[in-house]
């Protein structure tokens, strides 16, 4: 199972979501390689960068390439906020958020979905165990980027996870459109959610290849991995991206 790292004290994350900090840099975000973006048939892009609503947001900003309707994220614990930086962002309590997304249904034969899902948070971090669509675990996750921001400024942390979701957690048997729920949450207080990309892509003959093979370590792996400096870089437009995955 996967776990996150827990980070005390209200100003864990403060400074990063209200601050200069929840600007730095654009996500590390993948695009998918089993499939194309707007291309090929059958797969959805959604992309939020600015939150413009609260609490909830029907209107990705960066991509929203979805025929069978709009995908709709809403946080849940009402305790949360917009920052300026069009952040989403509780300095009293831990988020919650469910991500509503249009799918068409295909049976006959019943078609399945893989799903490549990728957050980026600031200040304290997600409960990695909180990832799910329609109840079902990624069968993959790693980090993109995981940047440790020092003092009580918690992590800048760029995650993706990988989903394979049978035609039977989500079909009816009847032609037309049904919804997947992606629900996450914050493993504390002071978590800013800064970015949230899904991509889906419908398959007749079993899944899509895996985008990653990691699995986002336990937590006691992601504190020595902080206290010893753990490298990783962030990808910056037009440049070459070095990943790093950590295996359990």
């Amino acid at each position: 199972m996967m776990r996150s790292t827990r980070f005390t004290g209200l100003a864990a994350g403060a400074a990063a979501a209200l601050l200069g900090v929840a600007n730095v840099g654009h996500a590390a975000f993948t695009s998918p390689t089993s499939w194309t973006r707007q291309v090929t048939s059958n797969t959805t892009y959604q992309h939020w960068d600015i939150f413009g609503g609260y609490p909830t947001d029907s209107s990705p900003d960066v991509g929203d390439f979805n025929a069978n309707g709009t995908a709709s994220l809403t946080e849940t614990s009402g305790s949360a906020f917009l920052t300026g930086g069009g952040n989403i962002y509780s300095f009293s309590a831990a988020t919650d958020f469910v991500v509503t997304i249009p799918e068409a249904d295909i049976p006959s034969p019943d078609h399945n979905v893989t799903a490549l899902v990728q957050i980026k948070t600031l200040g304290n971090e997600l409960d990695y165990d909180s990832v799910l669509i329609n109840g079902l675990s990624p069968v993959a996750s790693e980090f993109l980027t995981r940047i440790v921001l020092g003092g009580m400024g918690g992590s800048d942390v760029e995650a993706a996870f990988v989903f394979n979701i049978p035609y039977a957690a989500f079909g009816d048997g009847v032609a037309g459109v049904e919804n997947l729920s992606l629900t996450f949450n914050a493993s504390a207080s002071s978590m800013s959610l800064d970015q949230l990309s899904i991509d889906t892509a419908l398959s007749s003959d079993g899944f899509y290849s895996s985008e990653i093979t990691g699995t986002i370590p336990e937590p006691a792996s992601l504190a020595l991995l902080g206290l010893g400096g753990m490298a990783i870089f962030s990808r910056g437009r037009g440049r070459a991206v070095r990943r790093q995955v950590v295996a359990r």
